[in-house]
C-alpha cells in the first residue's frame, strides 16, 4: 500500500470478522510518523480503510479501535500540512512552526517530539526539472541528500570558492558504462520548479573559451568546443 509511513507499508482486510490490520498506517491515540512517502498517499490508503467499513480496526501503534480510529487519524493529517503550510507562507523555519501549532485534541498523544519531524514532512517542496521543455525530473526536496551549505563546505577543501563560481557534477562518459546518456549541452534551457515558491530559469552557457583536450571519448554535440 505505500509508501505513506514507510515503503513497505501493508495492510490486511479480514471482510468476514470485520477486521482491518492497519500496522503503522495507523497510530492511534500516538503521533504517528513517516519516514518515507506523501500525506497525500498517506490520505488515500486511510480513505481505502474507511471506505471498507471495518467493525475492528488493529494499529500498528497504539490499542485497538473501530472505524473512528482511521478518521481521527485522517483529520490530523489533513491539519497537520495546512497548519504547517501556513507557518511556512509567514516565513517560519519547521521548529518555529512547531513550536506554533495548536494540537487541540492531539496534545495529549503520545510521543510528541514527533510533531517536529511531521512538519519538516509538510515543508518539503514537489520539484520539477525541464530542459528545453521537457520534463527531467519530478521528485520533491526530500530527496535531496545534502544539503548545498554541506557541499559547498566540501568543495571548498579542493579550492576556494568566489561569488559567481559555477559549479558542476556528473559522471565522465563511458567511464563506469552505467551513464544513461542524457546529457544537457551548451544553449539548453533549463527550468527548476519548486511548489509554492517559484521557477528558476537559465540557460547553459557556450564556453568562453576552447576546452581542454579530454581523454575521454567527446561526444558530437560538443567536439566544437575541444582544442
Amino acid at each position: 500500500m505505500g509508501p505513506c509511513h514507510q515503503a513497505g507499508d501493508t495492510i490486511i482486510h479480514v471482510p468476514k470478522e470485520g477486521v482491518v490490520f492497519a500496522g503503522d498506517v495507523i497510530f492511534r491515540q500516538c503521533t504517528p510518523m513517516g519516514w518515507t512517502g506523501s500525506y497525500e498517499k498517506w490520505l488515500k490508503i486511510l480513505d481505502l480503510i474507511i471506505s471498507l467499513d471495518p467493525e475492528v480496526i488493529v494499529p500498528g501503534h497504539g490499542p485497538v479501535c473501530g472505524i473512528e480510529g482511521a478518521m481521527e487519524m485522517k483529520a490530523y493529517l489533513e491539519y497537520l500540512p495546512e497548519e504547517s503550510k501556513r507557518f511556512f507562507g509567514q516565513g517560519l523555519t519547521s521548529l518555529e512552526a512547531s513550536n506554533r501549532i495548536d494540537l487541540g485534541p492531539y496534545s495529549a498523544w503520545r510521543a510528541p517530539a514527533r510533531l517536529y519531524l511531521n512538519v519538516e514532512r509538510a515543508y518539503d517542496l514537489k520539484v520539477v526539472v525541464r530542459v528545453n521543455g521537457q520534463v527531467k525530473y519530478q521528485g520533491s526536496t526530500t530527496e535531496i541528500s545534502h544539503k548545498a551549505e554541506d557541499v559547498l563546505a566540501w568543495l571548498e577543501f579542493s579550492a576556494p570558492l568566489k561569488p559567481g563560481s559555477v559549479m558542476g557534477f556528473g559522471t565522465i562518459p563511458d567511464c563506469t558504462r552505467l551513464d544513461h546518456d542524457d546529457f544537457i549541452d551548451p544553449g539548453a534551457d533549463i527550468e527548476i520548479s519548486f511548489e509554492r515558491l517559484g521557477t528558476l530559469r537559465c540557460r547553459f552557457a557556450e564556453p568562453a573559451g576552447k576546452l581542454l583536450p579530454s581523454r575521454w571519448p567527446v561526444r558530437p554535440q560538443i567536439q566544437k568546443y575541444h582544442a
